[in-house]
């Protein structure tokens, strides 16, 4: 999902712009939607290239203002999964992204397309559509004079200033974009709501099934509530309720999720012992990188991956990555990890892995966001906000960002909508509500809240959930599919109820150097420090598998050769008689340390894919790299015998450069070996 961007941090500058970002009959089988409104284009042209037959992609013409149905139309671009069994269910799934300003085209269509038909529900159509004002849509309102000002701000050698850069190029932006579309305030929730009903007009479909995540789930309950009759069913999923103010109260769920993680490695005996005083520690290392920042050189992934900046990182910064990094449940375990190594002044992961998505993301919409934002939201009094109890760092900058925002509103002239919109939503509509427990924005709290007005809603909390749980989680998958083909019965939660992992300290894993030292490099330079490694490794085990064929034919030959010869075996030393032996050995070791190793990364990403990034596997596979250190002892008796063999008289001047060729190769692979750190488990400290 799109978690924001660092660009919005004018809105946003402790990341909460990240906060809510995401996170009848079928179509026709010619492709052709049988409506006029409708107008198909090759997928190419929303960056899906090669889509399959079954997937319809054009743009869907629909009011500006829904009440003007006559008026100017927005186009809406759309992207139908067909479903490909023999019998699909008339009831599709439309799929909404968060943000709002992400979009669901760009997060969600390809992986999709790809899952073919193991995607979930196979058997109902998938609609993504980007709502207006996103990417792929017309008009897009996109802010690039933002990312401009956020990136020149970003830069080392910038002088420090307290903002005013991104909110003159947020005022530019939006003076820009009334220029270019007039008044902006019918970007708001209330018609992208009616723009669902009449994007399934559009599509010729009855009723639909609806799923929206983080500000999907707001779109969602609007929905709810002006177009009933349209739905069969809904799913929330990271549950934000239409009381829930964006401008003062994200405060109070950030809060939560820092105690939730600080609180809970302080409450585990082994966490607690090897990562002592986190919270001060951490709350310290913030006040030190806001008086003096640290230096991150980060590449642009955008171009043509050789141009870099030095980026500087306050603390502010620093803060905002972290919590970005909360959104995705695969970085749960190694949380304290993170902040106890940024502690130490390693923020390399953070600032090289996190921060080019942050700064170089253009596929997010803020235009659209201030709009929908400011028509809810636009009213906020910055001065009833009371943040007694709220860690002092983000209750300041919950009310930077509040003051920018708001001034952003007053700019650009967003109007109100009216005030009742944001009153809880009543409704019989069948929903089902997801939520992680470890959410950073949209805790499971909120989905109870919102199903106090709803009579037949289902709420299911994953113990082990981040920031949206579908698509990505089998078990979601499972839920969310019971649920479609009976909306009116509890869907099966079991697996849903898996508690989270403990967190990892420094004893549970073995950094691997290599992985490290490419990931931590510049992208220009990773493919060289690649090279340096995998290039004699890779050709010291092509020539030495060689052994594998040649010995055993050259053995087969000599049987035949004194067979029929009657000649007699020459025999030397132990070395020189058993060359051939080491060397298929050392070339069976290498390779099932290889191998091995492979499958311990894979087994580690599997359990935590953050590991990863981290360049760590589980310590548990330990034991493999003996295979390693065995490998490199057959390397050292190679030489040993290329010395017996080159002193004795009994093998041919072929054979001799032969086998020198095999001991070449296999001190290229111990070389290579020592070179990536892989000789000996190396300690993650």
């Amino acid at each position: 999902m799109d978690h924001g961007s660092r660009r919005a941090e004018l809105i946003f500058p402790a990341g909460w712009c990240a906060a809510l970002a995401l996170a009848g009959p079928a179509i026709l089988t010619s492709g052709v939607a049988p409506d006029s409104a409708w107008t198909a284009v090759d997928c190419a042209a929303f960056a899906l290239e090669g889509a399959p037959e079954h997937v319809d992609c054009g743009y869907a013409r629909v009011p500006r203002q829904h009440a003007e149905p006559q008026g100017p139309a927005l186009e809406l671009a759309t992207v139908v999964i067909r479903s490909t069994v023999a019998t699909p269910r008339p009831d599709p799934l439309f799929i909404a992204q968060g943000g709002p300003g992400g979009s669901t085209i760009d997060t969600y269509a390809e992986w999709l397309i790809a899952e073919g038909p193991d995607r979930i529900t196979p058997e109902r159509d998938l609609v993504l559509w980007d709502q207006r004002g996103t990417l792929w849509s017309r008009p897009a309102l996109m802010c690039p004079e933002v990312d401009a000002a956020v990136l020149a701000a970003s830069l080392a050698s910038a002088p420090r200033e307290d903002g005013e850069m991104e909110t003159l190029a947020a005022r530019a932006c939006g003076e820009r974009l009334v220029r270019e579309h007039g008044d902006l305030s019918d970007f708001n929730t209330v018609e992208n709501a009616n723009d669902i009903a009449a994007l399934s007009r559009v599509l010729g479909y009855g009723q639909i099934n609806f799923y929206g995540v983080s500000y999907g789930t707001e779109l969602g309950q609007y929905l709810i509530r002006q177009h009933p009759e349209r739905l069969r069913s809904v799913v929330l999923d990271a549950v934000v309720p239409t009381t829930f103010n964006l401008v003062t109260e994200v405060a109070f769920v950030q809060q939560r999720i820092a105690e939730k993680y600080l609180e809970g490695c302080a409450q585990q005996a082994a966490c607690g012992a090897a990562y002592p005083d986190l919270a001060a520690r951490f709350q310290a290392m913030l006040d030190r990188l806001d008086a003096e920042p640290a230096i991150v050189e980060v590449t642009d992934p955008r171009s043509d991956m050789s141009a870099s900046h030095r980026i500087r990182i306050t603390g502010e910064d620093l803060a905002d990555l972290l919590y970005q990094a909360l959104y995705s449940r695969d970085f749960h375990a190694v949380v304290p990890l993170l902040i106890d190594r940024a502690t130490r002044g390693d923020i390399e992961f953070l600032g090289q892995t996190l921060l080019p998505v942050v700064l170089f993301d253009d596929s997010f919409a803020l235009g659209m966001q201030i709009a929908v934002i400011c028509a809810e939201r636009g009213d906020t009094r910055l001065e009833d906000a009371n943040y007694g109890g709220i860690n002092p760092r983000i209750a300041r900058s919950e009310r930077e960002s509040g003051r920018m925002l708001l001034e952003s509103c007053r700019s650009w002239g967003i109007s109100l909508l009216p005030r009742e919109v944001l009153a809880p939503v009543t409704s019989d509509v069948p929903v089902l509500m997801l939520s992680g427990n470890f959410d950073p924005i949209t805790p499971p709290a909120f989905a109870t809240r919102v199903g106090e007005s709803l009579s037949a809603d289902f709420n299911v909390v994953f113990p082990r959930g981040a920031h949206g749980q579908a698509f990505t989680d089998a078990c979601a998958n499972s839920v969310i599919e019971s649920f479609l083909d009976s909306p009116d019965i509890p869907p099966p939660v079991g697996c849903a109820r898996e508690a989270p992992s403990d967190y990892l300290i420094p004893q549970d894993l073995i950094l691997l150097p290599a992985l490290r030292a490419v990931i931590a490099a510049p992208e220009p330079e990773r493919l060289a420090r690649t090279a340096a490694f995998s290039v004699p490794i890779l050709l010291g085990m092509l020539t030495l598998a060689t052994a594998l064929c040649v010995y055993p034919v050259g053995w087969l030959v000599d049987r035949i050769r004194r067979t029929h010869h009657r000649t007699t075996r020459r025999r030397g030393g132990w070395l020189d008689r058993h060359a051939a032996r080491i060397a298929v050995a050392a070339f069976v070791l290498f390779s099932a340390f290889l191998w091995l190793l492979a499958q311990a990364v894979g087994d580690s990403i599997f359990v935590s894919p953050a590991l990863l990034y981290l360049a760590a596997i589980r310590s548990e596979h330990a034991w493999i790299f003996a295979l390693a250190v065995a490998g490199l002892g057959a390397a050292a008796l190679m030489v040993a015998a290329a010395a017996a063999v080159w002193t004795g008289d009994h093998r041919s001047l072929a054979g001799r450069v032969y086998y020198s060729l095999l001991v070449i190769a296999a001190i290229a692979i111990a070389l290579g070996l020592s070179r990536a750190g892989l000789v000996w488990p190396t300690e993650f400290v």
